[in-house]
């Protein structure tokens, strides 16, 4: 599946390929850092499919986001979600909490247990160009170290490789402080543009 239609389809589950690594904790409390302003605004990227992100503040520590993709049919897709960032020894990350339960999801947040969800974890980058990037995390990387006990967490091989990670939010920390970033996680995605926008009028 192409990163860009994982976002619409998991709403920014951003966009990728093989959405199979999620932590049970994301890498801060909500808003503990405050939100990268940077990040706000409409970006554009270009292809077969173009898409754009569009970023603004929203409340409780959080912000909105939504992903509009145009297909080749003439046709689009979309989807919102809602993200908080962390920034940890100048890098910057997303957390989106996404629930296991898409049924769940859809029917809405009545009746259901937060303890069942878990975050996806992106590095992203702004160039000095001013593009965006994101990169997702390994999960043979995760898996491996995992498996040597470096990393709380679980791995399963049924058919694809799927990683949850059950360490603590610190310990969490501490482990991507001390990893190969470039090996934990992904290549860079296609870069994304902002778009410079004329301001809205003010009402008289």
């Amino acid at each position: 599946m192409r990163l860009t239609a994982c976002y619409v389809l998991l709403s920014f589950c951003l966009f990728f390929s093989a959405c199979t690594s999620f932590s049970k904790n994301p890498l801060s409390e909500q808003g503990y850092y405050g939100n990268d302003p940077r990040l706000v605004g409409v970006w554009f990227q270009s292809g077969d499919s173009p898409n754009f992100i569009h970023i603004g503040q929203g409340g409780e520590g959080l912000m909105d986001v939504v992903v509009v993709e145009h297909n080749k049919k003439g046709t689009l897709d979309s989807g919102p979600l809602k993200i908080f960032t962390t920034s940890l020894k100048n890098r910057n990350f997303i957390n989106y909490r996404s629930p296991v339960n898409k049924k769940r999801e859809a029917e809405g947040s009545q009746g259901a247990r937060q303890e069942d969800d878990v975050y996806l974890i992106l590095l992203y980058e702004i160039t000095e160009l001013g593009d965006l990037t994101f990169r997702f995390m390994s999960d043979k990387y995760l898996a491996a170290n995992i498996e040597k006990g470096r990393l709380k967490g679980t791995v399963s091989r049924d058919g694809w490789l799927k990683v949850t990670i059950t360490d603590s939010t610190s310990n969490l920390n501490q482990f991507i402080d001390e990893a190969d970033i470039d090996q934990l996680f992904g290549k860079p995605s296609k870069p994304y543009r902002k778009l410079v926008l004329p301001l809205p009028s003010s009402s008289k």
